[in-house]
């Protein structure tokens, strides 16, 4: 299956940015270190190659078991950036045609890059 892209415009930012958002994940969960359904933030810098920055299913950073089908705030630093024009990507792949009727899906809302005053 082709994922599901959602870029946002070409950005600079400023020191101590975030990444923000709401997110509803109603998807199948990993179990164990088998995982179908992926959804991650990705960075594009130019030429250089797509560095994921959250993985909903990561392990460690990702969503817990308690945090699926319920709205959760996600704030990101995109400290590593300070400086630099980058793109925002969104991107969800379900992994297969396994299960789909059964979930919803992935919802955002309030997508935004804060920046502090100074």
């Amino acid at each position: 299956m082709n994922p599901f892209r959602k870029h946002s415009a070409p950005a600079k930012l400023k020191q101590s940015a975030q990444l923000q958002f709401s997110l509803y994940a109603d998807i199948e969960q990993p179990v164990g270190s088998f995982q179908t359904e992926h959804f991650q933030v990705i960075v594009k810098q130019g030429v250089q190659a797509p560095k994921v920055i959250w993985d909903a299913t990561d392990p460690v950073y990702g969503l817990k078991s308690s945090q699926y089908k319920s709205k959760q705030n996600i704030v990101l630093p995109l400290t590593p950036y300070q400086g630099l024009n980058i793109v925002i990507e969104f991107r969800f792949d379900s992994g297969d045609c396994s299960l789909n009727d059964k979930y919803e899906g992935i919802f955002l809302d309030d997508i935004q890059v804060t920046e502090p005053c100074l």
